[in-house]
Protein backbone atom coordinates (compact mmCIF):
# COMPACT_ATOMS: atom_id res chain seq x y z
CA UNK A 1 0.00 0.00 0.00
CA UNK A 2 1.60 3.41 -0.97
CA UNK A 3 2.25 5.86 2.18
CA UNK A 4 -0.59 8.67 1.40
CA UNK A 5 1.18 11.94 3.04
CA UNK A 6 -0.50 13.25 6.43
CA UNK A 7 -2.06 17.09 6.08
CA UNK A 8 1.03 18.97 8.31
CA UNK A 9 0.12 22.31 9.23
CA UNK A 10 2.64 24.79 9.13
CA UNK A 11 1.97 28.01 9.75
CA UNK A 12 4.28 30.94 8.05
CA UNK A 13 1.91 34.02 8.25
CA UNK A 14 2.74 36.86 10.40
CA UNK A 15 2.75 37.14 13.89
CA UNK A 16 -0.76 38.22 15.47
CA UNK A 17 -2.83 36.95 12.30
CA UNK A 18 -3.15 33.26 13.40
CA UNK A 19 -6.33 32.20 15.17
CA UNK A 20 -6.27 30.62 18.18
CA UNK A 21 -7.88 27.43 16.67
CA UNK A 22 -5.01 27.26 14.39
CA UNK A 23 -2.34 27.48 17.12
CA UNK A 24 -3.94 24.32 18.60
CA UNK A 25 -4.11 22.38 15.38
CA UNK A 26 -0.37 23.07 14.45
CA UNK A 27 2.38 20.94 14.27
CA UNK A 28 5.27 23.69 12.88
CA UNK A 29 5.52 26.91 13.50
CA UNK A 30 7.41 28.65 10.73
CA UNK A 31 8.87 32.32 11.46
CA UNK A 32 12.15 32.68 9.63
CA UNK A 33 14.18 35.79 8.72
CA UNK A 34 11.39 37.66 9.62
CA UNK A 35 13.02 40.81 11.57
CA UNK A 36 11.03 39.63 14.42
CA UNK A 37 11.91 41.76 17.69
CA UNK A 38 11.14 41.26 21.30
CA UNK A 39 7.59 43.52 20.53
CA UNK A 40 7.19 40.02 18.44
CA UNK A 41 8.86 37.96 21.62
CA UNK A 42 6.07 38.71 23.74
CA UNK A 43 2.92 38.65 21.15
CA UNK A 44 4.34 34.70 20.18
CA UNK A 45 4.21 34.10 24.10
CA UNK A 46 0.65 35.90 24.70
CA UNK A 47 -0.71 33.90 21.34
CA UNK A 48 0.48 30.86 23.05
CA UNK A 49 -0.54 31.27 26.39
CA UNK A 50 -3.93 32.14 25.20
CA UNK A 51 -4.29 29.33 22.54
CA UNK A 52 -2.78 26.89 25.67
CA UNK A 53 -2.20 23.92 25.52
CA UNK A 54 -0.55 23.41 22.13
CA UNK A 55 -0.88 19.60 22.02
CA UNK A 56 0.37 19.08 18.49
CA UNK A 57 2.96 21.72 18.02
CA UNK A 58 6.55 19.85 17.47
CA UNK A 59 8.60 22.12 15.61
CA UNK A 60 9.28 26.29 16.45
CA UNK A 61 11.43 27.72 13.90
CA UNK A 62 12.60 31.23 14.92
CA UNK A 63 16.13 31.61 13.58
CA UNK A 64 17.32 34.46 11.69
CA UNK A 65 15.50 37.39 13.20
CA UNK A 66 16.22 40.10 16.23
CA UNK A 67 14.18 38.63 19.29
CA UNK A 68 17.27 39.24 22.08
CA UNK A 69 17.53 38.92 25.21
CA UNK A 70 14.47 40.36 25.88
CA UNK A 71 12.39 39.09 22.99
CA UNK A 72 13.75 35.44 24.50
CA UNK A 73 13.29 36.19 28.27
CA UNK A 74 9.41 37.19 26.76
CA UNK A 75 8.48 34.02 25.09
CA UNK A 76 10.43 31.48 27.83
CA UNK A 77 7.31 31.38 30.28
CA UNK A 78 4.74 30.39 26.92
CA UNK A 79 7.02 27.32 26.32
CA UNK A 80 7.11 25.59 29.32
CA UNK A 81 5.86 21.79 29.20
CA UNK A 82 2.18 23.05 30.16
CA UNK A 83 2.05 25.16 27.68
CA UNK A 84 3.86 23.61 24.39
CA UNK A 85 3.91 19.82 26.20
CA UNK A 86 4.88 18.15 22.84
CA UNK A 87 6.95 20.66 21.62
CA UNK A 88 10.00 18.69 20.79
CA UNK A 89 12.70 21.38 18.35
CA UNK A 90 12.97 25.03 19.70
CA UNK A 91 15.89 26.56 16.83
CA UNK A 92 16.55 30.03 17.92
CA UNK A 93 20.17 30.16 16.10
CA UNK A 94 20.99 34.12 14.79
CA UNK A 95 18.77 36.28 16.68
CA UNK A 96 21.43 38.42 18.53
CA UNK A 97 20.39 36.25 21.87
CA UNK A 98 23.19 36.93 24.77
CA UNK A 99 23.61 35.26 28.58
CA UNK A 100 20.56 37.08 29.93
CA UNK A 101 18.49 35.35 27.06
CA UNK A 102 19.47 32.13 27.92
CA UNK A 103 19.36 32.57 31.28
CA UNK A 104 15.58 33.76 31.13
CA UNK A 105 15.18 30.62 28.85
CA UNK A 106 16.97 28.03 31.60
CA UNK A 107 14.67 29.54 34.43
CA UNK A 108 11.18 30.74 33.01
CA UNK A 109 10.77 27.60 30.68
CA UNK A 110 10.70 25.55 34.11
CA UNK A 111 9.88 22.66 33.67
CA UNK A 112 10.75 22.66 29.56
CA UNK A 113 9.17 20.68 26.99
CA UNK A 114 11.33 17.12 26.45
CA UNK A 115 13.39 18.67 23.89
CA UNK A 116 15.38 16.76 20.77
CA UNK A 117 16.99 19.61 19.77
CA UNK A 118 17.61 23.11 20.72
CA UNK A 119 19.54 25.74 18.22
CA UNK A 120 21.38 28.30 19.67
CA UNK A 121 23.90 28.46 17.79
CA UNK A 122 25.42 32.19 15.78
CA UNK A 123 24.55 34.64 18.81
CA UNK A 124 26.40 36.25 21.65
CA UNK A 125 26.13 33.91 24.44
CA UNK A 126 28.83 33.90 26.96
CA UNK A 127 30.10 31.18 29.47
CA UNK A 128 27.18 33.10 32.32
CA UNK A 129 24.72 31.64 29.77
CA UNK A 130 26.16 28.32 28.98
CA UNK A 131 26.52 27.64 32.98
CA UNK A 132 22.83 28.54 33.62
CA UNK A 133 21.61 26.49 30.31
CA UNK A 134 23.88 23.66 32.58
CA UNK A 135 22.89 23.78 35.04
CA UNK A 136 19.21 23.77 34.56
CA UNK A 137 19.57 20.72 32.66
CA UNK A 138 21.87 19.12 35.18
CA UNK A 139 19.18 19.52 37.49
CA UNK A 140 16.06 18.51 35.59
CA UNK A 141 14.32 21.27 34.92
CA UNK A 142 14.95 21.82 31.11
CA UNK A 143 15.54 18.84 29.12
CA UNK A 144 16.99 18.71 25.59
CA UNK A 145 18.88 15.62 23.89
CA UNK A 146 20.96 18.21 21.57
CA UNK A 147 22.37 21.61 21.67
CA UNK A 148 23.77 23.57 18.89
CA UNK A 149 25.85 26.34 20.23
CA UNK A 150 28.98 26.97 17.77
CA UNK A 151 29.60 30.30 16.69
CA UNK A 152 29.15 32.24 20.34
CA UNK A 153 32.85 33.30 20.85
CA UNK A 154 32.94 34.59 24.08
CA UNK A 155 32.22 30.82 25.27
CA UNK A 156 35.04 29.62 27.11
CA UNK A 157 36.87 26.34 26.88
CA UNK A 158 35.35 25.88 30.68
CA UNK A 159 31.83 26.54 29.49
CA UNK A 160 31.96 23.90 26.39
CA UNK A 161 33.36 21.33 29.35
CA UNK A 162 30.53 22.39 31.65
CA UNK A 163 27.48 21.95 28.59
CA UNK A 164 29.21 18.79 27.21
CA UNK A 165 29.12 17.55 31.12
CA UNK A 166 25.36 18.49 31.36
CA UNK A 167 24.10 17.08 27.68
CA UNK A 168 25.71 14.67 25.84
CA UNK A 169 24.50 16.18 22.88
CA UNK A 170 25.83 19.48 22.70
CA UNK A 171 27.45 20.53 19.54
CA UNK A 172 29.78 23.56 19.49
CA UNK A 173 31.78 22.34 16.14
CA UNK A 174 31.09 25.01 13.86
CA UNK A 175 29.95 23.55 9.98
CA UNK A 176 32.49 22.80 7.67
CA UNK A 177 32.71 22.01 4.07
CA UNK A 178 33.24 17.75 4.83
CA UNK A 179 30.67 18.18 7.85
CA UNK A 180 28.00 19.79 6.61
CA UNK A 181 25.41 21.96 8.34
CA UNK A 182 23.28 20.70 11.51
CA UNK A 183 20.94 18.56 9.40
CA UNK A 184 17.38 20.25 9.80
CA UNK A 185 15.92 19.07 6.34
CA UNK A 186 12.86 19.92 4.63
CA UNK A 187 9.10 19.51 4.06
CA UNK A 188 8.49 22.50 2.45
CA UNK A 189 12.17 23.17 0.51
CA UNK A 190 13.62 25.15 3.79
CA UNK A 191 16.15 24.06 5.64
CA UNK A 192 14.41 22.64 8.74
CA UNK A 193 14.59 18.94 9.68
CA UNK A 194 14.52 15.40 8.51
CA UNK A 195 11.21 13.46 7.20
CA UNK A 196 10.21 11.16 9.71
CA UNK A 197 8.18 8.47 9.72
CA UNK A 198 5.11 9.70 11.92
CA UNK A 199 5.10 12.30 8.64
CA UNK A 200 3.51 9.75 6.49
CA UNK A 201 0.89 7.23 7.33
CA UNK A 202 1.16 3.58 6.01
Amino acid sequence: VRAAAKPRPMLGQSVGHISTADYREATELLWTHRKLNKADGAAIARSFTAASPLRKLKYLYLYGNSLGDEGLAALAPALRREHAPALRELHLSTNGIGSEGVRALAELCHPSPKLAALSLHDNRISDEGVFALADAISGGSFVVEKVTLHTNPAVSAEGVRRMTEACAGADFAEPTPDRGPTPYIPLDHTPQRWLERGDVDK
